[in-house]
């Protein structure tokens, strides 16, 4: 019995989703169904298991294994894997975090990757460029206060570039 209504409520958010794309959305696998591919949600994605997509959330995306559409500008929340997205801003919450381009928000998870910016909370937080604070057992920020501190970290004056042979600074 308890299939069958597991079944019965997976068909009718499917329905529904394909109805309201705009406000909501299920995705099941990787490009499952195609719609979630390059769409933009205007309130909630749902990933049952896992959400994905190139396009954008504005709202919130929540996932069961994974939460992984590309432009968050909102809320990633995912239950028991990682969440991903090129660009966030507003907030990650899983057990890791990963912002390819840029992060301007909080990321809060055991593990925290961003390529830039952004505050994160966790056991273990590395930024490529200038996280604003880090608060964690190790702080990796490639531009930060200092380039390791346990603890605690923060951003820190961005180095200037060395110009190439033949180029002129400006």
């Amino acid at each position: 019995m308890k299939k069958m209504v597991c079944a019965a409520l997976l068909a009718a958010l499917g329905a529904v989703s394909a109805t309201a794309a705009e406000s909501f959305q299920v995705s099941y696998w990787f490009g499952v169904p195609d719609s979630t591919v390059d769409s933009t949600v205007e309130g909630l994605k749902l990933g049952l298991p896992i959400s994905s997509g190139n396009g954008l959330v504005d709202g919130a995306e929540i996932g069961i294994t994974g939460s992984t559409t590309a432009n968050i500008d909102g809320f990633q929340w995912c239950l028991v894997g990682p969440s991903w997205a090129k660009t966030v801003d507003g907030m990650q919450f899983s057990w890791a975090n990963f912002a390819e381009k840029s992060m301007s928000g909080v990321q809060l998870a055991f593990f925290n990757f961003s390529n830039q910016g952004g505050i994160q909370i966790g056991l273990f937080n590395n930024s490529n460029d200038n996280a604003e604070y880090q608060f964690g057992l190790l702080n990796f920020n490639t531009n930060g206060w200092f380039p390791f501190m346990p603890f605690f970290n923060m951003a820190g004056e961005k180095q200037p570039e060395i110009a190439a042979a033949g180029e002129t600074a400006e």
